[in-house]
């Protein structure tokens, strides 16, 4: 396999719609609360990913489903968004309970330091890199330390990135480091 399959394999298996429907998956069963989970997934992963290709073919993002141009990046977090508030619908409607809502907010936390940092501050930090640390750091918190394993992933996946030539090495830091956002507000929820 070559350098460059390898980093579009790992972009592909790390993306923000595999790690965060992860996440909420595995913290609705620690939660005793699958159902919830699945839903959840559902709205945060797989239906974000159908918004971006939708977009992308209505030419509204050119830059494809991972979204690399900086520019297109708020039509990404509005998709995100509306993930979140369908999200919220249904844990209120399901009386999630355990993680889940400190793990929504904890996402919501996380996308919006993104978002303001891409929005506000013209920079265009790793959502790959923000979403896998987030994701994982969760779920260790929320179902066991095990599940921090796959952050062994973090810098084979910020290569990726970088190998494509869709961040710098200080972008895959800064998205990293905003991953971080997430578990925090989780251990103060």
């Amino acid at each position: 396999m070559t350098a460059d399959r390898l980093a579009r394999v790992l972009t592909e298996a790390c993306a923000p719609w595999v790690s965060i429907a992860a996440a909420v998956l595995i913290t609705g069963a620690a939660a005793g609360r699958p159902g919830a989970g699945a839903a959840a997934a559902a709205l945060l992963g797989p239906l974000p990913l159908a918004g971006l290709v939708l977009a992308g073919r209505a030419g509204r993002i050119r830059s494809g489903r991972h979204v690399t141009d900086r520019g297109e990046r708020g039509i990404a977090f509005a998709i995100f968004g509306a993930g979140l508030a369908a999200t919220a619908a249904v844990f209120a409607a399901a009386g999630a309970g355990g993680l889940l809502w400190p793990l929504l907010a904890a996402g919501a936390a996380t996308a919006a330091g993104a978002g303001a940092i891409t929005v506000l501050g013209g920079r265009k930090p790793s959502l790959h890199l923000a979403s896998w640390v987030a994701a994982w750091c969760c779920c260790a918190l929320a179902a066991g330390a095990w599940f921090a394993a796959p952050l062994a992933l973090a810098p084979p996946l910020a290569w990726a990135r970088v190998r494509l030539a869709h961040h710098t090495v200080r972008q895959t830091l800064a998205g990293a480091l905003i991953g971080l956002i997430a578990p925090a507000v989780l251990l103060l929820a």
